[in-house]
């Protein structure tokens, strides 16, 4: 059905590196209008947030038109999430320099962790790193990376995960699930996910 939430990609005379891609979401059931408490708030406009973390009982929210230069990491957390319609970038981090490459990264213990919504553009490496963690959902999450390695979305070592309805255009592995010799990767759910791996 036309009328439904879709992720469209437009190429315009067979062109597929200047495509056009339209993420035409749902309705986002109760948008923030800011921040208080335990919700750090980027609302429209442009932020240079660098690296965040992210704690137990937290909301990083995104909103629709923001566009947040930076990455967040979360180890050892419960009951976290990050959400909203607007673009978490990874365009001012430096490949070769130093801090954290991944856009996301939930490791270490952690359980019961959300991402919904967000666009994750130009990682420098993998965009969504999911480690050692158990009861991980990530839903309607759109991924654009075009940078050698820029992986979509990894599971290592994980347990309970599911990802529904992404988008993921990615250099390399789109949607992975590996050990690392980090333990055994148990119940991993994917559906409705659209794929698409430039290498």
């Amino acid at each position: 059905d036309e009328r439904q939430p879709q992720h469209l990609t437009l190429e315009l005379n067979g062109d597929v590196h200047r495509a056009l891609h339209l993420f035409a979401d749902s309705a986002e059931s109760a948008p923030l209008t800011g921040g208080s408490g335990n919700v750090r708030y980027f609302g429209p406009g442009v932020h240079e947030a660098g690296e965040m973390n992210l704690a137990s009982g937290q909301t990083i929210y995104i909103a629709g038109g923001a566009v947040v230069y930076g990455a967040i990491r979360g180890g050892s957390i419960s009951g976290a999430t990050v959400r909203g319609r607007g673009i978490l970038s990874g365009a001012h981090i430096d490949r070769n320099g130093g801090g954290w490459k991944n856009l996301v990264h939930v490791h270490s213990g952690s359980n019961n962790v959300t991402v919904n919504g967000i666009i994750l553009l130009d990682s420098p490496t993998w965009n969504l790193n999911i480690r050692n963690t158990s009861g991980m959902r990530v839903e309607d999450v759109k991924i654009i990376g075009a940078r050698p390695n820029s992986d979509g979305i990894d599971i290592v070592g994980c347990s309970n995960a599911t990802i529904n309805r992404c988008f993921v255009r990615a250099w390399d592995d789109c949607l992975c699930v590996k050990t690392d010799n980090t333990g055994n990767t148990t119940n991993i759910n994917f559906s409705g996910c659209t794929i698409w791996t430039d290498l």
